[in-house]
């Protein structure tokens, strides 16, 4: 299956977007750690404070398999679900959704997990 990413916005996009709006914005984020019931996932929320006293910011969660599939993803799974998460957050304020909630980096993920494992050539989805 093709997916056209050409209308998906990018997480470092959305975190200018994000800075030209709020230019005083806070971003956090929040490892929880395995998923229940699913130890092959972890997962994470991430919080945008629009400013420093900001009572009800803008949240977005995210669940990363806890092993990488692809050499681009392997090790760095901590900071793709962190990516991720930040992404969703400033988007849930519809800063940068472009096509979708999801950014380029989380269809270029699913995409990447969609290879065969034997595949010869592993799509960088960052």
């Amino acid at each position: 299956m093709s997916y056209d990413i050409s209308d998906y916005v990018d997480v470092k996009t959305r975190i200018e977007l994000l800075f030209k709006e709020y230019p005083q914005a806070s971003i956090q984020f929040e490892y929880m750690g395995v998923m229940e019931g699913n130890p092959d996932f972890i997962w994470g929320i991430a919080r945008v404070y629009r400013t420093a006293d900001d009572i009800r910011p803008s949240t977005g969660t995210c669940s990363e398999l806890a092993q990488g599939k692809t050499a681009f993803t392997r090790g760095s799974e901590l900071a793709n679900l962190e990516t991720s998460a930040i992404g969703r957050a400033i988007g849930a304020l519809g800063i940068g959704l472009g096509k979708s909630m999801a950014t380029k980096q989380e269809v270029n993920a699913a995409k990447a997990r969609q290879i065969e494992p034997t595949a010869e050539k592993e799509v960088d989805p960052w």
